[in-house]
């Protein structure tokens, strides 16, 4: 099981606004698959993830995930810079969602 937890824009790149997804999950496998989803899919939307940070953490929330969990960051890109900051990240958020739910 992994769940989207937050979409946050990055503008610290140089040349590009990269977009921090974070998502948790029950193993780095679902999250990996992730990665592999939004490239596979997103290709045609200009959308690639470009790495992927994963953490082992304990969680103390109402969530159907096991105690211990994995957290991850996938730091993705968005190609067309003719779409405003809130249009990219629904995007990004409809992609994933359409995969995880």
């Amino acid at each position: 099981m992994t769940k989207l937890l937050a979409i946050e824009p990055d503008g610290s790149q140089l040349n590009d606004i990269v977009y921090n997804v974070n998502v948790i999950a029950n193993d780095q496998e679902n999250i990996l698959i992730l990665r592999d989803v939004i490239n596979d899919n997103g290709e045609n939307a200009g959308i690639e993830c470009k790495k992927v940070i994963l953490a082992y953490n304990r969680q103390y929330c109402y969530e159907p995930l096991p105690e211990l969990s994995i957290s991850g960051r996938l730091i993705v890109t968005y190609k067309d810079k003719d779409d405003d900051i809130i249009t990219c990240m629904d995007n990004i958020a409809k992609l994933i969602l359409r995969f995880i739910q």
